[in-house]
């Protein structure tokens, strides 16, 4: 009686430990996204977000014209946590795409003539 407790309870143990991994494991590293369309003197900000309770922290990757110009992970926190990623874009209309497992997305926008975005 007492080896079938010891091995349900080092079962148990197993499956909590299994669990417990899967949970807390570490998310495997990113590579940085290094694009020529990253300059702090740039002339448009894109600011960016995690807002998902449910997934934390969330991987985002963003294209810019087939350019990757984010590529990280984002917790959480507060829902008020934004990056700011400021970009050299020229005018006219660019490409986006967003990537995050399992939902990529894709739209249009407009970006600014002006340095400063007036």
């Amino acid at each position: 009686m007492k080896r079938v407790l010891l091995a349900a309870s080092v079962g148990v143990l197993a499956v909590v430990a299994a669990v417990l991994f899967s949970i807390f494991r570490p998310d495997p590293p990113l590579p940085p996204a290094q694009s020529k369309l990253l300059d702090p003197g740039g002339n448009f900000v894109l600011y960016v977000s995690n807002q998902s309770f449910y997934i934390d922290p969330v991987d985002i990757q963003i294209w810019i014209d087939g350019e990757c110009v984010v590529r990280e992970y984002f917790e959480v926190g507060n829902q008020h946590n934004y990056r700011p990623f400021v970009l050299r874009l020229s005018e006219g209309t660019h490409c986006t795409d967003q990537a995050t497992c399992p939902e990529p997305s894709t739209c249009q926008m407009r970006i600014p003539s002006t340095p400063n975005g007036s």
